[in-house]
């Protein structure tokens, strides 16, 4: 097992929504919270330093009560997958079939350090398909999820071998057992279970082959859905009715009858889905290291319309840089090589001018097209006035407009966008790539 010291590089700061708070377990709040504020320091710890006392034992068995609320949380989710960027060689073994290989169950209390404060949190976690954490033994509200397969490294503190640490696609996470032997057990399991889901995966892929000996014959399908979700407010605590879209990428979500996109949740951040994760019907939540998106639909089959095409998308974007990572250790040049290429956030970006139907001026915009979306804003540095799904687009026009040079326009069931570039090369860069994507997305919709 990878070891850490205080030696290490200061870390960036990370954000969640868990708040820390401090039980009243001022020795085990005092050595780990003063280990990990020395550790960002930068300071370095003796290696013959103790721990004056160690954290009280804490009893393994709960109130029944307690076991019921916790139990009924576990459901049986599609996928619990996001995107990796690498992954250590030795998990990627692939040991036995699927139906000999079984994910190992394990929970408990452990402390973390707060995501906003290095306070010390005491949290029940529960270990299957990914790491569960919730705010207390009486109160089991889901408060994170870190992605088995989402974690890149599990490192023991050389200082204490209670502490470790998981080292995540998104962010780090610290923790402090009981014990040793308890602190290994976790890593132990965590290691496993990860082999498994890696197994699984692979297996998976396989199965959807239609070359059923490559795994490399694997095509990515992806899922585009639109429709109204109700959001629990991050500040406000109320639920705010918005209009949501799912690409291969991304979930924007806006007012109904409006353009412009309030926010986007990267699937890349996206640890997981979890069904009735508040006391809401017909609720769900995303799980991101920095926040829980708590959302409703109108029934209990529209929202598991939306987890599914969410959990596909979230296979296929995994599976696919997966899929690539084993094509160069395999030094192998596959024809649908494209296919597992690292998703590329920003294609092209640059101003063009845009017609503004309410009056005869052109506007100067700044545009930037992703994989799933074009956006604009006033200057590259500001924030996104609108964007176009590039699902809605269904075709891609050169032609004159209001006798506008190098213009062109974006053809929607809804409105036909026109643009002008600054030269007749910067217009035709534009309307090739944005008819390619267009015609890439529209065989994937």
């Amino acid at each position: 097992m990878s070891s850490f010291t205080g030696e290490e590089e200061d870390q960036d700061e990370y954000y969640s929504d868990d708040a820390g708070v401090d039980d009243g377990k001022s020795s085990a709040a005092e050595l780990l919270t003063k280990y990990f504020r020395d550790y960002r320091a930068g300071s370095t710890a003796s290696a013959n330093e103790k721990p004056v006392e160690q954290v009280q034992k804490v009893e393994e068995k709960t109130e029944e009560k307690v076991e019921e609320k916790v139990e009924a949380l576990k459901i049986d989710e599609p996928k619990d997958v996001i995107s990796v960027e690498s992954t250590p060689e030795e998990l990627r073994v692939i040991r036995a079939p699927r139906e000999t290989i079984k994910l190992q169950r394990k929970e408990g209390w452990l402390y973390k350090v707060g995501g906003k404060s290095n306070l010390l949190q005491r949290r029940w976690f529960f270990l299957k398909e990914s790491l569960k954490y919730f705010n207390d033994s009486m109160n089991p509200r889901l408060k994170g999820m870190i992605n088995l397969l989402q974690i890149n490294g599990i490192l023991v503190s050389d200082d204490d071998p209670k502490v470790f640490r998981i080292d995540a696609l998104n962010r780090q996470y610290f923790f402090m057992a009981t014990d040793a032997k308890e602190a290994d057990e976790w890593m132990s399991v965590l290691t496993a279970n990860q082999e498994v889901l890696y197994a699984r995966m692979r297996e998976e892929i396989l199965h959807s082959c239609l070359d059923k000996k490559s795994i490399f014959t694997f095509t990515p399908t992806y899922k585009f859905k639109e429709g109204i979700l109700f959001k629990l407010g991050e500040k406000s605590s109320k639920w705010q009715k918005r209009l949501f879209v799912l690409t291969s990428d991304s979930i924007i979500y806006k007012e109904p009858d409006e353009k412009k996109v309030l926010g986007r949740i990267e699937m890349s951040e996206v640890a997981g889905l979890e069904c009735d994760a508040i006391e809401k019907m017909c609720s769900f939540a995303i799980i991101t290291p920095f926040r829980i998106f708590f959302l409703f639909a109108n029934n209990d089959e529209e929202r598991a319309s939306w987890m599914n095409a969410i959990s596909v998308n979230l296979f296929n974007l995994q599976a696919k840089r997966w899929l690539k990572d084993e094509l160069a250790k395999a030094g192998e040049v596959h024809a649908n090589s494209e296919t597992f290429e690292t998703e590329i956030k920003n294609l092209k970006d640059g101003y063009l001018q845009k017609d503004n139907p309410s009056h005869s001026a052109w506007q100067k915009r700044w545009f930037t097209l992703y994989s799933d979306a074009i956006c604009y804003r006033k200057d590259p540095q500001q924030k996104v006035l609108g964007s176009i799904e590039l699902f809605k687009i269904k075709s891609v026009e050169i032609e004159s407009v209001k006798n506008k040079k190098f213009s062109f326009t974006l053809v929607t069931p809804d409105r036909r966008y026109n643009l002008a570039a600054d030269s007749l090369e910067e217009r035709d860069r534009w309307v090739q790539l944005l008819s390619k994507k267009v015609s890439e997305t529209m065989k994937k919709y």
